[in-house]
């Protein structure tokens, strides 16, 4: 049930996986990726690309393991503003959208976003509470510049 309303048979299942919102000035549109070789692990403000294939086979636990000790291990900083992406969803759809136009259209920070959107799903490692405050953004600036640069975990 949607919201207790509205009843959902088991094939929206297959929407939980490699599914995103692109969010539109008008109204959002939901995209589905048949399949993605990936997943987004989020950590300290910063976004991993974690491979799940490796020759045609899915990483046993193990492998997936490694991969995200080393995500954890790591001490890198988050590229400025990295780390404040994610509110950009919790606020104004609208402002989203004219973001993603302006700042996600080219280059690196379009490939970033592709990589988080067309991911099978994403984790977040970390052990604070995530918070948003509409009136103060002292816990999630949304206006602040972007500058991505993914870091891609494999083998």
């Amino acid at each position: 049930m949607v919201q207790g309303l509205v009843p959902l048979c088991s094939a929206q299942y297959e929407r939980v996986f490699n599914t995103t919102r692109v969010p539109g000035v008008e109204t959002d549109k939901i995209v589905h990726y048949a399949d993605s070789n990936h997943i987004v692990v989020y950590h300290r403000g910063r976004y991993f690309k974690v491979i799940i294939y490796h020759k045609g086979r899915l990483l046993q636990p193990c492998e997936l393991e490694i991969q995200m000790q080393s995500i954890l291990d790591n001490t890198s900083e988050p590229q400025r503003g990295e780390e404040k992406l994610a509110a950009l969803t919790a606020g104004e759809r609208e402002h989203w959208a004219h973001v993603r136009q302006n700042s996600f259209f080219k280059g690196t920070n379009r490939q970033s976003l592709d990589a988080i959107e067309k991911a099978a799903f994403t984790v977040a490692l970390d052990d604070e509470p995530y918070e948003f405050d509409m009136v103060s953004t002292a816990k999630a600036d949304i206006n602040a510049p972007f500058s991505l640069n993914f870091n891609t975990i494999s083998d």
